[in-house]
């Protein structure tokens, strides 16, 4: 009986074993179709485990790169991440995971050998307040393509989360014009994007817009008084977008896309298109004997657009040779986008309310005029005595009611200083009437940001810049003009722009030539302090991940690894 009971203790083991042998089987099958763990099944060989251990290696070494331009990245790439919901979820061709390879391509561990690894981010949560963890998953290939896969899970140091401001409104353009006419009699250079609102008229020339070009309606009223391109030659190199109706009668080349919501009417000056694509929402009117040549462009007209040459009218293909056919599928309102120059840009408010709130300020009461001499010194005891606006800015403030005496705001040189360039770094406020000319240089590496509001009486508001580094803003001129005369602003670099009708006219006649180049790094640190920021509205802030200071880099501590 004995023995027999043994024999069926031996049977029901045997069965238990074939059991659980089949589970493990069945468990095992599951575990090989499911892509996540797909690595349990992994060949293995020493060279298949030092390239996945490489990939582990290169991807910190990514994560911890001191080159700024691949650090942005990967800032990105990590931002990317954690700002979708449930990023684990994700399936392996979802870019933002990989940091080494990516789905369909493997790194080689060295030129020419058969050791090769990918690398991406499986899971990245936060560890403790300002500390994060990041799980990284390396496969490798060996030699005989053997296969073997890392797994690290790493406390990044250095990274935390950072609040970036984005001001309400940053000037884009080296040139714009806000609600006011815009006039030009003489050679202009404008070295960016250049705006005008409401009415333009280039009465001189050559002139030349290196960026892309805009006008649009008046931002309050919606209308246009349209446009007078006078121009002896005129060139737009970037892309082009003319809300109201246009009228050249010399030469207009265009180097970019260009549309024309109203009517196109020029000649005799030649019409010359050499971008990609030209649209006409409007009809062309050919006035004279010009030369109109597309040069192979392609050309898109709405089935309402006409051609009229003297008292004929016809469709515009009978008399464009080079028209492709077809029309605009979009709507009047898009075609600044589809030609490509870009959204509404802002209207800009230079926030001097805030800057006259700052209690240290150089306010002009007694001074006949000032000279730059005068500002540099003035800049030298201000900043001694640590009363420098946000530690860098001299504030000058010439206030309202007060009258300049001489018509001279800021003059180059006089009451016994001689002529000196500006050589720092200024916010100047004029509110004052009664004044004209204003005219001074700076170093190539001053700032001199000038506000005029509301003024009165004027005749010549600038006079000789030959070199300035800057911003203007002209705030209101009604009735009167901003007038750029004689060699002013011939070598500009900074921005200027015009306000609620503020009329600017550049003058000076042909042989005078007045350049404008944007310059980013100066409207980068006037933003910086708030100078461009608009009271009636609210900054934006997002939280994101950054390098926290003084560190440059991240830097990884090990919390567990897996083979």
């Amino acid at each position: 009986m004995k023995q027999k009971n043994n024999s069926g203790i031996s049977m029901l083991l045997v069965i238990a074993a074939l059991l659980a042998t089949g589970f493990i089987g069945v468990s095992l099958l599951k575990l090989a179709t499911s892509d996540q763990l797909s690595g349990v099944y992994f060949s293995s060989s020493e060279s298949a485990r030092t390239a996945a251990k490489s990939g582990i290696t290169k991807a910190l070494a990514e994560l911890g790169t001191t080159d700024a331009t691949k650090r942005a990245a990967m800032l990105t790439k990590l931002n990317d991440y954690i700002s979708t919901a449930n990023p684990e979820s994700k399936d392996l061709t979802w870019s933002t995971q990989w940091i080494c390879g990516d789905h369909d391509t493997y790194d080689e561990l060295s030129t020419g050998s058969d050791e090769q690894f990918k690398t991406r981010i499986v899971a990245f949560t936060e560890y403790k307040t300002d500390s994060f963890a990041i799980t990284l998953e390396s496969q490798g290939i060996g030699s005989g393509n053997s296969k073997s896969m890392a797994v690290g899970t790493y406390k990044l140091l250095n990274l935390g989360r950072g609040t970036t401001t984005t001001a309400s409104n940053v000037p884009i353009n080296a040139l714009q014009m806000d609600n006011g006419n815009f006039e030009f009699n003489c050679q202009l250079t404008v070295d960016g994007h250049m705006s005008a609102f409401d009415t333009i008229a280039m009465n001189n020339g050559p002139a030349a817009f290196n960026g892309n070009f805009r006008l649009d309606p008046h931002r309050t009223t919606g209308a246009i008084r349209g446009a007078t391109l006078n121009i002896s030659s005129g060139k737009i190199t970037g892309n082009a977008y003319f809300a109201g109706n246009i009228l050249t009668n010399n030469i207009l080349t265009l180097e970019g896309n260009a549309g024309f919501e109203g009517n196109f009417k020029y000649g005799p000056g030649d019409f010359v298109m050499n971008g990609d694509s030209l649209y006409l929402n409007g009809g062309v009117v050919f006035d004279g004997w010009a030369k109109t040549d597309l040069n192979g462009s392609k050309l898109f007209a709405y089935d309402a657009a006409t051609y009229k040459f003297g008292s004929t009218s016809q469709t515009i293909p009978n008399f464009f040779t080079d028209y492709t056919g077809g029309g605009i599928s979009t709507q009047t309102a898009n075609l600044p986008t589809v030609v490509g120059v870009g959204s509404l840009p802002p209207k800009i408010h230079f926030d001097y309310a805030t800057v006259l709130a700052h209690p240290h300020i150089w306010t002009i009461a007694s001074e006949t005029y000032v000279v730059p001499k005068r500002m540099n010194e003035k800049f030298e005891e201000f900043k001694a005595a640590g009363k420098l606006y946000k530690d860098k800015f001299l504030v000058i403030h010439f206030p309202a009611g007060y009258s300049i005496s001489s018509n001279k705001a800021i003059w180059k040189s006089g009451g016994g200083y001689a002529e000196e360039k500006f050589k720092y770094k200024a916010i100047i406020i004029i509110e004052g009437s009664g004044w004209e000319q204003t005219s001074f240089d700076t170093e190539d590496t001053a700032i001199a940001a000038l506000y005029i509001h509301n003024y009165t009486a004027i005749t010549n508001t600038f006079t000789n810049f030959y070199n300035f580094r800057g911003f203007v803003y002209v705030n209101r001129a009604a009735p009167h003009y901003a007038v750029f005369i004689t060699d002013g602003f011939s070598h500009y670099k900074g921005a200027v722009y015009a306000g609620e009708n503020g009329k600017t006219k550049f003058d000076g006649g042909p042989g005078k030539h007045h350049r404008i180049t944007f310059d980013p790094t100066v409207i980068t640190e006037l933003n910086a302090i708030g100078i461009f920021k608009d009271p009636s509205s609210t900054t934006t802030s997002t939280t994101d991940l950054v390098i926290k200071a003084p560190a440059t880099r991240i830097q990884s501590e090990l919390l567990g690894q897996a083979m």
